[in-house]
């Protein structure tokens, strides 16, 4: 009991931590690479605090829990939107440029609805049993690529028209920040 005790402080401690390093080492390296941090965000920092959840969703589909595949993304999403988002506003206002109103939240609401839709097999008379096949999982993974070529385009857009500050760190030690801050949150969150 005490051990168990230990271990959950120490892993939050870990994670907490190594998020910390992340975000410092993501910030720097948009800084060198004078791209916008909302672009870091959303891959270098998304991939990053997405990965202890990726990793305890192929242990749960290793074990046959499908469920908690589903209440992993669906839980994390909500929480994301609802909790962290509303605790960060209310510490600071958080400022929204136009293009995030204009481009990112249609895209954010579109794929909602493509994911709720997929879950609709038997309302759409498609299926005996609402589930996500392989060929959900394709077009899920089609999105997903038409999103990440989104955001290389944006990359490359907003490398040619924004000044960026002056980087924290060089782009070794941003890395190196980047990889133990994703180690931290992955060790601190499987504990």
């Amino acid at each position: 009991m005490i051990l168990s005790i230990v271990l959950l402080i120490a892993g939050f401690i870990l994670l907490i931590k190594g998020a910390d390093v992340f975000v410092d080492g993501a910030s720097s390296t948009a800084s060198n690479f004078k791209i916008s941090k909302m672009l870091i965000g959303l891959t270098i920092v998304a991939f990053g605090t997405s990965a202890p959840e990726f990793a305890v969703s192929m242990s749960a589909l290793a074990s046959g829990s499908t469920d908690m595949v589903l209440g992993n993304v669906m839980g994390s999403c909500i929480l994301n939107i609802l909790l962290i988002l509303g605790i960060a506003a209310l510490i600071r206002p958080i400022k929204i440029k136009s293009n995030t109103v204009k481009k990112e939240l249609p895209l954010c609401m579109l794929i909602s609805t493509l994911l709720a839709v997929l879950f609709l097999d038997i309302s759409l008379g498609n299926g005996e049993v609402n589930q996500i096949t392989r060929a959900d999982a394709i077009v899920i993974l089609l999105f997903f690529t038409v999103f990440l070529y989104y955001l290389i385009t944006l990359a490359k857009h907003k490398r040619e028209t924004t000044e960026t500050e002056k980087p924290k760190y060089k782009l070794g030690k941003s890395l190196l920040l980047v990889g133990l801050g994703l180690v931290g949150i992955i060790v601190g969150g499987s504990k």
